[in-house]
């Protein structure tokens, strides 16, 4: 019961998968500023270019968790990389972690996240 009332409050609707929300969990654990959850990136004409998983706008980073299943189908795989074209050529920089990275080695991935925010652990603001 107790570790439910400390997980509720990390809840968040937006996301669309629970790896996404173990993603943004390990990220809030190790300290580092709370991400944006499912943040539109919109291009100069106001059309949406990527819905991230998680980002950080004022730094332009986004992340995304790349289940499997869900990014493997031929069409999936192009719109990716398309989409991440896109993101780059709007000077974002796209982190994309899998299972074995969240769940694995979840070091590297707050690392990996730490050196694109120049954040120190325990820092909240991004």
């Amino acid at each position: 019961m107790r570790q439910l009332t400390d997980v509720i409050p990390l809840a968040d609707r937006r996301s669309e998968s629970p790896m996404e929300t173990r993603t943004r969990i390990l990220i809030l654990d190790a300290g580092l500023p709370t991400p944006e959850v499912q943040y539109e990136v919109v291009d100069q004409w106001g059309q949406v270019i990527a819905r991230l998983d998680l980002a950080y706008p004022l730094r332009r980073l986004g992340l995304e968790y790349d289940g499997r299943i869900a990014h493997t189908a031929s069409s999936a795989f192009d719109r990716d990389r398309q989409r991440q074209n896109e993101l780059l050529a709007g000077g974002w920089v796209l982190l994309r972690f899998v299972a074995r990275d969240v769940l694995g080695r979840p070091q590297y991935v707050v690392r990996q996240i730490e050196s694109f925010l120049g954040a120190q652990p325990g820092s909240r603001s991004a």
